[in-house]
């Protein structure tokens, strides 16, 4: 069926909607002109600052020889012609006491004297450029830039130094402008903010309408629904997407692709299951199954990003491939470790069996990648752990993102094997052991001490099969 074109939500709903865009659009205004007056005035701050101290630094260069032989006619015209430069209201220079030598504004009544400020004072006992924006050091105006440059001789002793004061008012008139014009940007952007925020609101509303009255028919059991394309854009996506959701729930579609994410007996037993505690928390005997690549670690450090990228798809997907074809159930990969568990939630009697035949092939396969990998100059072996034991299985994490998972001393056991054995190794417990002595030789190892275990576990490797026949007609019947 086709959902009307004529619903219409209530005005105040397309108010709302219209005051949220312009809300949104005039505190995105607002943070422009206030970026842009606060970055303008800090610009026009640090270009002057940068200025007088290269000017004041400059000035000091050229005085060294004037102010060691005291000859205040060639100091009073170096000064004098700065203040040629624009802004430039002042210059003097000092002696290492602090006295006034030469002015350039020609007032011969401050030679001999020591101005009575705490910037010139500080600026005699200091030992590189200092900068001060008005206050008592300004002459009591705030709109100057003073800067005062020591002058040292060659061999470093102070000769004294030069004080410069800069005008702060032609900045001042050109962040003032930039202030209007961008105030005035704003305001016009705001303006056009609000009209656009009232066209949005309008043009929203009806699809919105469209899309709760489309949600409301499939939430009540009807998958036939279809919403009108109303345009070309995104909106026009939106409604074809819903479109394709509600045939796609029809089909069973989102059934299907749980398999690609989980392991097809799990997205099966999903499926297929009528019972709503399929997934409920419970205890089972496991085989579970560890693996990781020796070496990885010293890779990944190495290596760049996209190597280790690339490698690890490869690697997962071989495994991948492995866990598959023996039924085991994916709990999770994490990096280059791979947890498996059999035995739930379909039950199975030769857990063991399949467990071991996993990963003996897991170790084949890997043994072939390794032949390319050394190729690359990657050094990297395969270790597996498996142990066998009752473990708690069921739903792991919390509310929109759950895992089905194992939790228990098996699973622990298992990864503590899994870190323990060697490149190409498979390490089993005990009572592994039990379940599959019949058909493969293991060699005993040493009593590990593994962390989290206060007794010494026994282990066992294994080497191979005693009839490889049977790997053979366990393939079969999994095939069949």
């Amino acid at each position: 069926m086709k959902v009307p074109t004529s619903f219409r939500p209530h005005l105040r709903f397309q108010t709302k909607l219209a005051v949220a865009f312009f809300l949104l659009i005039f505190v995105l205004v607002v943070a422009f002109v206030l970026f842009a007056l606060n970055f303008y005035e800090s610009k026009e701050r640090v270009a002057l600052e940068i200025r007088a101290a290269s000017v004041a630094s400059l000035l000091g260069q050229s005085l060294i020889n004037p102010l060691y032989a005291l000859r205040f006619d060639e100091m009073r015209m170096l000064l004098k012609n700065l203040l040629k430069q624009p802004d430039a209201l002042y210059a003097y220079a000092y002696d290492k006491e602090g006295k006034i030598l030469a002015d350039g504004t020609g007032k011969n009544s401050l030679f001999d004297t020591i101005p009575a400020d705490l910037f010139h004072s500080n600026a005699v006992k200091a030992h590189r450029f200092r900068l001060q924006y008005g206050g008592e050091g300004g002459r009591g105006r705030a709109d100057i830039l003073e800067v005062a440059q020591p002058i040292y001789l060659p061999d470093g002793e102070k000769l004294g130094g030069v004080r410069i004061g800069f005008s702060l008012i032609p900045m001042q008139q050109r962040i003032a402008t930039a202030r209007r014009y961008t105030i005035f940007l704003g305001a016009l952007f705001a303006l056009l903010g609000a009209g656009i925020s009232a066209l949005m609101g309008r043009r929203l509303v009806r699809p919105i309408g469209d899309l709760v009255r489309g949600t409301q028919l499939i939430a009540s059991g009807n998958f036939d629904v279809k919403i009108p394309k109303s345009s070309h854009d995104e909106l026009g996506m939106l409604a074809d997407h819903f479109n394709q959701m509600a045939a796609s729930l029809k089909e069973g579609r989102q059934l299907r692709r749980l398999k690609r994410y989980l392991s097809p007996q799990v997205a099966e037993a999903i499926i297929n299951s009528e019972e709503h505690d399929l997934f409920q928390s419970r205890r089972r005997e496991l085989t579970v199954v560890f693996i990781d690549l020796r070496g990885f670690t010293a890779f990944a450090d190495s290596a760049e990003p996209e190597e280790v990228l690339a490698l690890l798809r490869t690697y997962h997907a071989e495994m991948g491939k492995l866990i598959f074809k023996f039924e085991g159930t994916l709990e999770h990969f994490a990096g280059d470790g791979i947890m498996i568990f059999f035995n739930d939630p379909i039950p199975c009697d030769d857990h063991a069996d399949r467990a071991v035949c996993m990963a003996l092939e897991m170790q084949a396969r890997a043994e072939e990648l390794r032949r390319e990998w050394s190729r690359q100059g990657y050094d990297l072996h395969l270790g597996i752990g498996i142990s066998t034991g009752d473990a708690a299985v069921g739903n792991i994490g919390f509310e929109g993102r759950m895992e089905y998972g194992a939790v228990g001393s098996v699973p622990n056991l298992a990864s503590r094997l899994s870190a323990a054995a060697k490149g190409g190794q498979i390490l089993i417990d005990r009572r592994t052991l039990t379940k599959i002595e019949d058909f493969v030789e293991a060699e005993p190892l040493e009593i590990l001490y593994l962390k989290g275990f206060a007794v010494p576990v026994p282990a066992f490797n294994i080497v191979k099969l005693k009839h490889p026949g049977r790997r053979g007609e366990k393939e079969s019947v999994l095939e069949a």
